[in-house]
């Protein structure tokens, strides 16, 4: 017998619980049965704690291994999220994607709740400052990825590069090169790459071609293009070896070369000559030749030979005759390409029937106007046709 009107029971087990209560008193007793649902208490479990790379997104899963009807909510440093009411199942997940180490839990409530936590940490991305650099053609500079505690590094492409498998090589390519790095730095996160654009500026310089003739005495202007700075070396003949366009008067042949800086800093170089020739001409005409070839070469013709200039480059105008002993022309050259050595040259034919000339003495006349206004002749002599 007790006075007491409540008790209290701990159940161990779930499920449809009836209590059969009597009471009793001195005026007899009285029996009432009640029942009650007694439900299952939760038992939430989420995933083990992770990590994940930074930008990455991860779904967080909760099982409550008793499924009946459950609200789950979920908190992130204890601050509620979401919460969701899941009939008839058992389990829900929430999309995370956090910047750093993060504390997440969640709550399955059934009727009796139950909690789980979670901790996601994060690999943070290294920051690789991407770099753009200009070189000259033939330099080179020094690229760097560093990516502290970095396991690897990987260029492509190789070409011009030092070595491709460091974090600092020195680049020197022949062409502007867009070099890419991949950078192993965490054993989970894939490959961190950046680009590193290199361009290679090549300098042009132009003289205007190869080489000028002129006479001596005589002046040429020189052109280079392509530069800021220009420096012509040698110096000697030039009014100004500092400018683009000096003008030269060498007194024999020289070879000019003029180094060039360009808007970009780079250098280049390229190279002209002036070769100075003779503005005289003198001839020498010999007094016999065998055009039958039994003779020695040169001798199977006859030519004008400039013994002071240079195979008649002075030679402005010039009319050579030769006739044979009745006056009648038999050869003529009005250009030094058909007469002066080595060029053209009589072969001892005559010219108005194609036919070779007999044995014999000859008769030659000469007339010439240099580029420089001096007339020469008219000259004449003799030469014997020998076979």
């Amino acid at each position: 017998y007790t006075s007491n009107t409540e008790i209290s029971i701990e159940w161990v087990g779930s499920g449809t619980i009836c209590l059969n209560i009597t009471a009793i008193n001195k005026c007899g007793e009285s029996n009432d049965i009640k029942c009650m649902a007694v439900l299952p208490k939760s038992d939430v479990t989420l995933y083990s704690d992770t990590t994940i790379c930074e930008g990455e997104q991860f779904y967080l899963k909760a099982v409550n291994t008793f499924k009946p009807d459950n609200q789950f909510t979920w908190y992130t440093y204890g601050i509620m999220d979401t919460s969701v009411y899941v009939p008839f199942a058992g389990e829900d997940s929430m999309l995370v994607s956090p910047l750093s180490v993060t504390t997440y839990s969640v709550k399955a409530d059934n009727g009796c709740p139950d909690w789980d936590t979670v901790v996601v940490k994060v690999v943070n991305k290294p920051n690789v400052v991407s770099q753009y650099d200009e070189i000259c053609i033939g330099d080179s500079t020094q690229l760097n990825a560093s990516v502290p505690n970095a396991f690897s590094y990987q260029w492509t492409p190789s070409a011009g590069l030092s070595n491709d498998t460091v974090v600092d090589p020195m680049a020197s390519p022949l062409t502007s090169t867009n070099y890419v790095v991949s950078i192993i730095y965490d054993s989970i996160c894939p490959p961190l790459s950046d680009t590193f654009m290199l361009v290679v500026n090549m300098p042009v310089v132009d003289v205007g071609g190869d080489t000028i003739t002129i006479f001596y005495g005589d002046a040429v202007m020189l052109n280079a293009t392509g530069g800021v700075d220009y420096i012509w070396s040698p110096s000697a003949g030039l009014d100004n070896p500092n400018m683009a366009n000096p003008l030269a008067s060498p007194d024999s042949t020289t070879t000019y070369q003029v180094t060039i800086t360009d808007i970009n800093g780079c250098v280049g170089i390229d190279s002209i000559t002036i070769e100075v020739i003779s503005f005289e001409f003198q001839p020498e005409v010999p007094d016999a030749f065998t055009p039958d070839g039994s003779g020695p070469s040169p001798n199977d013709k006859f030519y004008v030979y400039d013994v002071k200039g240079r195979e008649g480059d002075a030679v402005e105008s010039i009319n050579f005759k030769i006739f044979n002993r009745w006056g009648e022309l038999i050869f003529e050259a009005t250009e030094v390409s058909q007469i002066v050595y080595p060029n053209g040259g009589w072969d001892g034919t005559n010219r108005n029937n194609g036919k070779p000339m007999e044995v014999g003495v000859y008769v030659w006349l000469l007339e010439v106007q240099t580029v420089k206004g001096e007339k020469i002749g008219p000259v004449s002599g003799n030469v014997t046709l020998l076979k």
